[in-house]
């Protein structure tokens, strides 16, 4: 009986991941190769739109909440919607000017 209890709270505790602020931090994190295909001043004029409707830096960089103790698991998503979508396109400028770096050289700086 004792290790049903256990179980069973550990199944509860087990979705509190899926929708937790770290779960959707981590997710804003897109990989730079999904931009490969595209040609770089397109790109550029991309990164520099989305930029600008967020209000970003064109150098922004993907930022974590300092959640300590490994507890982020644990804490819902408690963001805006605007915090969300402006940290979604941190994300992708990130992966933007990876792309950039990689393929394009010193255009990313124009």
């Amino acid at each position: 009986m004792k290790h049903l209890v256990l179980v069973v709270a550990l199944f509860s505790l087990g979705g509190c991941g899926a929708n937790s602020l770290i779960a959707h931090q981590e997710a804003t994190v897109i990989v730079s190769t999904l931009y490969d295909d595209v040609d770089c001043r397109q790109l550029l004029a991309e990164r520099n739109g989305l930029a600008r409707e967020e209000n970003l830096p064109m150098d922004a960089k993907v930022t974590f909440s300092s959640i300590s103790l490994g507890l982020g698991i644990l804490i819902p998503d408690y963001r805006t919607e605007a915090k969300r979508r402006q940290d979604t396109a941190r994300g992708k400028i990130m992966a933007m000017n990876d792309s950039l770096a990689r393929r394009c050289g010193q255009e990313k700086r124009k």
